[in-house]
């Protein structure tokens, strides 16, 4: 990450053949270490409300700046194998017209493809998000089923 070069291999084998690429690609980390730092702020917070109610997902737990950049940094290091090589298969580059489809993102920091904070938004928090609130509608759905019904 000090160099600004992201590695990741990718498994071309086939069978008995075992070929391995390596990709190395130029990337200055630092334009993303603030957003996905906001994101994990946002994480420890509780997250978004849900449906305006007011109540929060998560309890909120408090994190230091230090822990903040060190969980930054885990994810980049984590996440940045698979943007790799989902770069070098050219998964994230946006749609260049209507006809290709639409993107769910705008570029950032990177002019034609999905940055890596996004891309880190898209299989972290994203997943995350949707993993609650799957738990969150699955508990009210369990407290319907518990009501007390009649029937004539």
């Amino acid at each position: 990450m000090k160099n600004n070069v992201l590695a990741g291999i990718e498994d071309k084998g086939q069978l008995s053949c075992h070929k391995v690429v390596i990709h190395l690609m130029w990337y200055h980390v630092q334009d993303c270490i603030p957003d996905i730092e906001r994101l994990i702020r946002i994480e420890a917070s509780g997250g978004a409300v849900v449906f305006g109610g007011g109540a929060h997902m998560a309890p909120a737990k408090e994190m230091t700046k230090k822990e903040i950049e060190e969980k930054a940094r885990h994810l980049i290091l984590k996440y940045s194998q698979d943007y790799v090589k989902d770069t070098a298969r050219y998964r994230l580059v946006f749609p260049s017209r209507p006809s290709l489809g639409v993107s769910d993102y705008a570029p950032k920091h990177c002019p034609k493809q999905m940055c890596l904070c996004q891309f880190i938004d898209k299989v972290y928090f994203l997943n995350l998000y949707s993993a609650k609130i799957i738990i969150f509608l699955s508990l009210v759905d369990l407290s319907k089923d518990h009501g007390v019904t009649s029937t004539q």
